[in-house]
């Protein structure tokens, strides 16, 4: 059934429960990549490495942009791109496990104890810092063979339990598509925003994106900005002011946010955003008429539809 296949796809939980599902492997040569390294000096060389990149001989590709140059309007990071290499090892049925279970200790200490006195002591012009001399590091060797884990995930790898930095008010990630010709401009104004609240973005990493097949995919043409930043020192209303502003800036620039990670938006945003939104609620209304499957997103995605009876 192709309409509740589409709906299910990116519907955050709201259409049905599935319980088996079947999927379509492509075979790789190994389970490491071959990562290649270098700096991406301003967004318009960002742009066109993404470009110029063969998908049949590059698999992945992302860019970490340093927070700073971002909050300047500028555009400066390590940009990695990876392919599955031949790589003959002993397989150890351990090995992907350990390489996906998050450390016990950072620097020697316990996590908690780490993340304590890193939340505590923190710095941003010192994190800036360490930040550019540990891209500059890594820039340096240009080229390397990995676990794939290793480069997709290294956050869980090396900084294991890192949302405790974020304690007590936690932290937003907040992901959003852009159409190409659109980067710039959002991009610029996406920094302003921030600047004109004084908040500091931890992460800000940018993905060319692809074609989606859900009726609410996080896919398209165009272009990937994640920002994290942490709400410490933020009250209720701060917070919502700025991601108010946030939205309306990728709406101007004919985006779309993530909505399994954000899915606070109003129905009128999400209708905007997704072209498809329609499709995606006359399933809900056809497959789940009683609402059975509900969320704090559906108060905010469905719950004024003046369609959907309660």
């Amino acid at each position: 059934h192709q309409d509740l296949f589409h709906a299910i796809v990116g519907g955050m939980g709201l259409i049905a429960v599935v319980l088996e599902v079947v999927l379509r492997l492509q075979k790789i040569k190994s389970y490491h990549v071959e990562v290649n390294k270098s700096i991406g000096k301003n967004l318009e060389g960002i742009v066109e490495k993404f470009e110029n990149l063969n998908e049949l001989h590059h698999h992945f590709a992302h860019i970490w942009i340093q927070p700073d140059t971002f909050l300047n309007g500028k555009a400066r990071g390590l940009f990695r791109q990876a392919v599955f290499v031949d790589k003959t090892v002993d397989y150890n049925k351990k090995e992907i496990p350990r390489l996906l279970r998050p450390r016990a200790h950072i620097l020697g200490l316990n996590t908690k104890v780490f993340w304590f006195l890193a939340r505590n002591l923190y710095i941003p012009k010192v994190y800036q810092g360490i930040v550019k001399g540990q891209q500059l590091i890594r820039s340096i060797y240009k080229t390397e063979v990995t676990p794939y884990p290793i480069f997709q995930y290294p956050v869980i790898r090396y900084m294991p339990n890192w949302n405790l930095f974020f304690r007590p008010r936690g932290f937003r990630d907040m992901n959003f598509l852009i159409p190409t010709e659109n980067l710039r401009e959002a991009y610029l104004s996406f920094g302003r925003i921030l600047n004109q609240h004084h908040v500091k973005p931890v992460i800000v990493e940018l993905r060319k994106s692809r074609e989606g097949e859900g009726y609410l995919s996080f896919g398209g043409k165009g272009y990937s900005l994640s920002i994290l930043f942490g709400l410490r020192g933020l009250n209720n209303d701060k917070i919502q002011k700025l991601e108010e502003e946030l939205i309306e800036a990728c709406l101007q620039f004919q985006g779309k946010i993530h909505l399994s990670k954000f899915p606070l938006v109003s129905l009128e945003t999400a209708l905007e955003m997704f072209p498809k939104f329609d499709r995606f609620l006359a399933v809900k209304r056809k497959w789940d008429p009683n609402n059975y499957l509900w969320s704090d997103a559906a108060d905010y995605l469905i719950a004024h539809d003046e369609r959907h009876t309660f």
